[in-house]
């Protein structure tokens, strides 16, 4: 029987294993971020899921911590045009695309992990759909841990974030730390610590495992677990090449995706807390204290942010952000 290849349709997304090895399919998954951060292990998950399910008949090879060559800024385009089928990215990476891969970034909304839990479920349907537009298929979504600020002293108050150069990698953390006062630049993870090496930035805004992704703590020794939000990533394939699958594969594939995104529900808290160890560990200190004049001035100055993307996303955002207050109340 002479087996498919989906490199007729994408030549550098998938390529046909030799039957020999009774692989069909072998599809790579591009990553930025490692295997120790929440997307790195549930992309490794996944590819074991998927072996399991198919018998070995779709192989999904990870290409984590950027090797694939692609940084999360480029992912939506790589993986729509075919470049890679299947890759893994901050949702935030598509802000250029649809206001609504934003959804689970909106400041003050969302900020602790049975929230994000919520907003998993009522985001999804926007988050198909505009992953839809850009020729993806959702496979999972995966929680990180709640996103603070890394930084040199412990931040205490408003004046703290005045004139501090912050690293930001979407446009309503800019817009927020703006807001505050702050210099905020957008740039991706692989030049985050270069950046901080120079005295390029003083401060980053990313969650707790920015520890794994090696973080100096000579240079941001403290984590200031404000929860500005609960970043989410994408877990995502070429449509062309999903629909290309045979059908027991596809079910197979879409079925392993399922469950790696309860694996990573359950997964996070412990996740959490064996970070909070690792900072102890390299001489760091993790905040989570704050004045409620520090909240509430954080709040404010998040509302116009929140208007301004609501009249972007239009119908959709106002839907969507009923139902999640609507679910939270």
């Amino acid at each position: 029987m002479k087996l498919r290849s989906l490199a007729f349709a994408l030549p550098f997304a998938a390529l046909l294993a030799t039957s020999a090895w009774g692989q069909e399919y072998t599809l790579d998954m591009a990553n930025e971020y490692s295997d120790g951060t929440p997307p790195g292990m549930a992309d490794i998950h996944f590819a074991e899921l998927v072996k399991e399910k198919t018998g070995g008949r779709v192989k999904v090879v990870n290409q984590l911590g950027g090797s694939a060559g692609f940084k999360s800024a480029d992912m939506i385009d790589a993986i729509g045009s075919g470049a890679v089928p299947m890759g893994n990215f901050p949702l935030e990476a598509g802000a250029g695309h649809s206001p609504m891969y934003l959804v689970t970034n909106l400041p003050l909304i969302g900020q602790t992990i049975d929230q994000a839990e919520i907003m998993q479920g009522v985001a999804r349907p926007y988050v198909e759909k505009a992953l839809a537009d850009d020729n993806l298929g959702l496979l999972y979504m995966v929680i990180w841990p709640a996103v603070g600020v890394w930084s040199k002293e412990p931040i205490k108050t408003a004046e703290d974030f005045r004139q501090l150069a912050i690293r930001v990698n979407h446009p309503i953390a800019t817009e927020l730390f703006r807001n505050a006062g702050a210099n905020p630049i957008q740039i991706s993870w692989g030049d985050v610590i270069p950046q901080l090496q120079v005295g390029a930035i003083g401060a980053v805004h990313a969650s707790i495992s920015g520890i794994s992704l090696g973080l100096p703590m000579d240079i941001v020794p403290y984590y200031n677990d404000i929860g500005t939000h609960v970043g989410q990533a994408a877990a995502a394939i070429n449509l062309d090449t999903l629909n290309e699958l045979p059908e027991d594969l596809r079910a197979a594939v879409l079925e392993a995706a399922t469950e790696t995104e309860a694996w990573n529900r359950e997964q996070i808290a412990s996740l959490v807390a064996d970070e909070e160890k690792h900072v102890a560990s390299k001489g760091g200190t993790v905040v989570s204290e704050f004045s409620p004049e520090l909240i509430n001035h954080l709040r404010e100055i998040a509302k116009p942010i929140i208007d301004k993307w609501l009249q972007s996303a239009g119908d959709d955002g106002k839907a969507f952000l009923e139902a999640y207050r609507n679910a939270t109340q």
